[in-house]
């Protein structure tokens, strides 16, 4: 029986890739997981259930932790309606999927490049994708990445669960060069208003292993913003 899964409680999380999901079991006790939607797919439904089980099973506070799947949401989604996502994701919730990572950096990009009132089309599309699923699992929740001014759209407000963004505090190519004061504050405010109203934030820095000290202070400033903060070693890594 699918439950309701809450996010703002989470306090780590951590990403795989597309190889070794189900050995993520052995030894990572952060309270949430995201995995490859492909290669869940790719999976039978049998076997995909019992990689997610044995995922949900034990999070940092002995739990059931919730697990994601990060989906790429095509430079065709205006076209297509969003038919394609609305079929992965129904697959997602077949094998016991708890949470949707939509990347709409792709679908994004067309939007803005197509002139005025695109991104608000997107944001509907998007909203409408949202709709779709929780008529089908009224639990499932969805999180968008990379696109946090879609935020902003009232269509995407009323169903977003939560935003996750990359290099917030630093560069992108894992050289532990600050990122551009501009672009930080120009993300801040639609952040801190997915915060406010009690949505989770999630944030994965791009820095070396060996940056202890730049990793701490990054993961103290982004908790005490109240964000969900991971690291990685390069931005070629999940």
């Amino acid at each position: 029986v699918r439950r309701r899964t809450t996010l703002t409680a989470v306090t780590s999380w951590s990403r795989s890739g597309d190889a070794g999901q189900a050995d993520l079991a052995a030894g990572n006790a952060t309270g949430l997981i995201v995995l490859s939607a492909k290669a869940l797919i790719d999976q039978d439904t049998a076997a995909a259930q019992l990689t997610v089980t044995r995922l949900q099973a034990a999070s940092e506070d002995g739990g059931r932790r919730p697990i994601l799947a990060a989906l790429t949401v095509g430079e065709t989604a205006l076209q297509d309606a969003f038919s394609r996502e609305t079929t992965l994701i129904d697959h997602l919730i077949a094998r016991g999927v708890d949470v949707i990572f939509l990347n709409c950096r792709p679908a994004l990009a067309v939007a803005r490049q197509s002139g005025r009132g695109a991104q608000s089309k997107l944001a509907e599309a998007l909203g409408a994708l949202a709709d779709r699923v929780r008529t089908a699992e009224p639990d499932f929740l969805i999180v968008l990445e990379n696109a946090p001014s879609l935020t902003a759209e009232p269509s995407i407000a009323r169903v977003v669960d939560g935003i996750a963004v990359n290099s917030l505090l630093y560069a992108a190519d894992g050289s532990g060069a600050a990122g551009a004061r501009s672009e930080i504050a120009e993300v801040m405010p639609e952040l801190n208003r997915v915060k406010r109203s009690g949505r989770a934030v999630f944030v994965t820095e791009y820095l070396a292993e060996t940056a202890i000290g730049t990793r701490a202070g990054a993961l103290q400033v982004l908790r005490g913003l109240g964000f969900l903060a991971r690291f990685s070693s390069s931005i070629a890594e999940p």
